[in-house]
């Protein structure tokens, strides 16, 4: 007889935990391990400890149940670890007339925490070349600390493709870099000189986020212009553009990209990219958000960034004044930006205001086909610190086909000078 609990067990129950579960436990998992191998018992092991005897069970059950998924698990004919980055799916035996299995298939998938892990060493190595690369542009001579200006990037899809014949208008990687900086450059020059400016890409950059051009959360294969390579280098180049046609009016820039349900890998490859690129330029803040949620604040301005497709927008009043008790508290202006639906829709909760944006990009087939026809434009929005949103501007993507200013970085006060004297010089 013994006692209840496992103080009194006899030693022919006690079950060691192999040596190999080790390899997939954490540290603090590691510790209860030893401590129970070491004693023999759960409850001594937990005494030593100072733990609950339920920690030292979980910790256990934990990190064995964490083996078996790459792979281990002696118990249930598994010996062999699963190659790195993926993981156990399912297990199939074949199992013979004494009921013991004869062969066992071990059906594995892509394990996405390690697929993350393996995309940032590589995004590493990638940008160590071109660490704090970028140019240096003038500090402009006069800006308003109390302004802030979120220029909003929604849906850009960069890498999509249209064809007129199927859904009314084309659309590639050369119309996108076109119609991005197009809309920019005339927002940056309808907008105040204000202190500080924040470039939201509001999610779904990238069309794709993968060579087979799939996204990965749901695998569907998308119309997509050339190669994924060049289509990152293109996403790339708009977005170094978009940053150094800002800092020609802005103090600050921050930029911050959201991940969408298109570009869930790609998002953060652009903004670990951004952030190498720009390490030398104090200038520029480039935010490396893993959430799917962001929150900042100006004065008395809070505003939150998402994409819009894990979360109604009924909710986001909710989950704001549930993440940023504190910056709720300390402001009185709250807006989300968000995504996702392509249209512009405005919603007005309790405590905060919720917008989603147009996109920039045209549809695509499917798109076209299922009955969409959201319009397509960018904003920008002035915010006062102390009041609030002040002003707002937009650029319809119809604007572009007219005739422009050619594009020489100056401001506009000072192009219309130039413009002035030149004429003077003919006449």
């Amino acid at each position: 007889m013994y006692q209840s609990g496992d103080s009194m067990i006899p030693n022919s129950l006690y079950k060691p935990v192999p040596e190999y579960v080790k390899q997939y436990a954490t540290d603090k998992e590691i510790v209860c391990i030893d401590a129970y191998n070491k004693l023999k018992s759960r409850s001594k092991a937990a005494k030593e400890l100072g733990l609950g005897k339920s920690t030292i069970n979980n910790a256990i059950k934990r990190a064995t149940k964490r083996a078996a998924k790459y792979g281990v698990s002696p118990d249930h004919n598994m010996t062999i670890a699963v190659p790195e980055g993926q993981m156990v799916k399912g297990v199939s035996y074949l199992i013979g007339d004494d009921g013991k299995p004869k062969l066992t298939w071990v059906k594995t998938k892509m394990d996405d925490n390690k697929y993350l892990e393996m995309l940032q060493d590589t995004l590493d190595a990638f940008t160590e070349e071109f660490k704090g690369n970028s140019k240096l542009v003038p500090i402009p001579k006069y800006v308003v600390d109390d302004l802030m200006v979120t220029y909003e990037i929604p849906d850009a899809h960069v890498g999509l493709y249209a064809w007129a014949e199927e859904t009314g208008v084309d659309f590639d990687i050369i119309i996108a870099e076109e119609t991005i900086l197009g809309c920019v450059r005339r927002l940056v020059d309808a907008s105040p000189n204000a202190s500080t400016c924040v470039v939201e890409i509001l999610g779904d950059f990238f069309h794709t986020d993968t060579r087979e051009n799939k996204t990965t959360r749901s695998g569907a294969v998308l119309d997509v212009d050339t190669r994924y390579s060049k289509v990152l280098g293109v996403g790339i180049r708009i977005a170094r553009a978009v940053i150094e046609r800002a800092l020609t009016k802005h103090k600050k820039v921050k930029v911050v990209v959201a991940i969408g349900n298109h570009d869930d890998h790609t998002a953060l490859m652009l903004s670990h990219t951004l952030a190498a690129y720009y390490e030398n330029n104090e200038r520029v803040e480039i935010v490396e958000n893993n959430s799917k949620f962001y929150y900042y604040q100006h004065g008395k301005v809070m505003i939150g960034i998402t994409h819009g497709d894990t979360v109604k927008m009924t909710m986001l009043a909710q989950i704001m004044a549930t993440d940023q008790p504190k910056m709720w508290g300390d402001t009185i202006h709250r807006h989300w930006h968000t995504g996702h639906i392509h249209s512009n829709k405005v919603l007005e909760e309790r405590g905060c205001t919720i917008e989603s944006f147009n996109t920039v990009t045209a549809p695509d087939n499917w798109t076209h086909s299922s009955g969409y026809r959201s319009g397509r434009s960018m904003s920008c929005i002035v915010y006062h610190s102390e009041y609030g949103e002040v002003e707002r501007h937009k650029v319809d993507i119809s604007q572009l086909s007219k005739p422009q200013v050619v594009d020489d970085g100056l401001p506009m006060n000072k192009r219309r000078k130039v413009a002035r004297k030149k004429k003077k010089v003919r006449k």
